[in-house]
């Protein structure tokens, strides 16, 4: 509505003017004592404006402390998942090496338990 600048300089103006009169004893218009309630109003509004903007700082920089204290915390956590999944993993290699152990293993004996029946077969029966 107003530009500030200008609506400030108007009311310290007068507010001064105002004032004069009060110092001297002059009677104040009912004009003069609004201009210093006005006056009073915007100075009141000025200093909760500036208790709001510190508070509004405050508030942000412990916002972003706890986010910071959040990410924190959740890297921990993905840390601690990945050294999980790492352990995992590594005992899913090894279970598959022993698997694949025992199955080279089974199919040896295997084999080998055909090679001596194939042995076996052409050996002379021996009759009692």
């Amino acid at each position: 509505m107003f530009q500030d600048d200008i609506f400030d300089e108007w009311l310290d103006s007068e507010s001064r003017t105002v004032l004069n009169k009060f110092k001297t004893n002059e009677p104040l218009s009912i004009e003069d004592k609004m201009i210093l309630t006005l006056k009073a109003q915007t100075n009141h509004f000025h200093h909760l404006d500036q208790d709001i903007r510190k508070d509004i700082a405050d508030l942000d920089n412990k916002t972003m402390t706890a986010i910071a204290d959040l990410k924190k915390d959740n890297n921990k956590r993905f840390e601690k998942i990945d050294e999980r999944f790492e352990i995992l993993s590594n005992e899913i290699k090894n279970i598959y090496k022993a698997i694949n152990n025992q199955t080279w293993k089974m199919l040896g004996a295997i084999g080998l338990i055909v090679v001596l029946s194939k042995l076996a077969e052409s050996l002379p029966f021996i009759k009692f």
